[in-house]
């Protein structure tokens, strides 16, 4: 097992003896700011240990995934328990390689390779009498192979900041290619190595900023071109309702005059709305 290179810098103390930790790895990676409530325990190595206690659970998280990332390993929430009030009271984090998958079938000659391994290391907290998280159970030990250097490349740690995202939006209006951009955000880091997401992630992003930004004006403009090109190219307008067919969504468009001989009829909607 690679050892972790995090290093834990306390970043600022409140007189009521509460402080914030940050654990950073290197000078680049995730940056996770959490507030630990009790200090009482050592806490220098950043690792997790009974007794420490978080202003919520979402700080919880945050400590514990700055954790998996300096060590090298998939963190993920596993469970969670409610009071009979309905009131979260204890939550498990745990490996993401945690489990066995069961296979369905009998007497394969080759099964399917699995990321899981039935990995015991997990953390468990629960909500004390003070609205506090405390860290009851700590389990360290894995029984795969942890790797630093490959952290980045886990799905709990890869995140795009703002910054980034910004970026991305301005030259998709600019009309810059998706891999000219992410490779100018590449350079900035320093390499691959430094990124904290992949190629991957920036086009989901792009596909959701391009479904976001599709407004009224954008849909008259789309019902506009349509009736255009049918009255240009029919062809093509029955190519495009073919595949709504197979989408299972109705073609917007239609010729009430179908089937009585062209020039009877100019085409007309179908529906009056459109729906994106």
């Amino acid at each position: 097992m690679e050892q972790p290179s995090a290093t834990l810098q306390q970043i600022h103390t409140h007189d009521t003896g509460s402080s914030a930790m940050v654990m950073k790895d290197g000078e680049n990676g995730p940056l996770l700011e959490y507030e630990i409530v009790n200090t009482d325990c050592s806490t220098n190595t950043g690792a997790p240990e009974a007794g420490i206690e978080f202003k919520d659970i979402d700080n919880v998280f945050d400590f514990y995934k700055q954790y998996a990332y300096s060590v090298g390993f998939p963190a993920k929430k596993r469970n969670s328990r409610k009071d009979d009030d309905g009131v979260l009271h204890y939550v498990t984090f745990t490996c993401s390689r945690e489990g066995q998958r069961m296979s369905g079938t009998r007497g394969t000659l080759r099964s399917q390779p699995t990321t899981q391994t039935d990995c015991k290391a997990q953390i468990l907290a629960s909500l004390d009498d003070h609205g506090y998280w405390r860290i009851n159970t700590v389990y360290l030990d894995h029984n795969h192979k942890c790797s630093p250097t490959k952290s980045r490349l886990y799905r709990c740690h890869r995140e795009l900041s703002a910054t980034v995202k910004r970026r991305l939006e301005v030259n998709d209006v600019a009309g810059i290619p998706l891999h000219k951009s992410f490779n100018s955000v590449v350079v900035q880091a320093g390499g691959y190595e430094n990124m904290t997401f992949v190629e991957k992630d920036c086009r989901n992003y792009i596909e959701k900023f391009r479904r976001l930004s599709l407004g009224e004006g954008d849909a008259a403009a789309i019902q506009s071109y349509f009736i255009d090109m049918q009255a240009r190219d029919k062809y093509e307008v029955n190519k495009i309702s073919l595949g709504l067919l197979r989408l299972g969504r109705p073609p917007y468009l239609q010729e009430p005059n179908a089937g009585r001989g062209p020039g009877v009829g100019p085409p007309t909607l179908k529906s009056e709305s459109l729906q994106i």
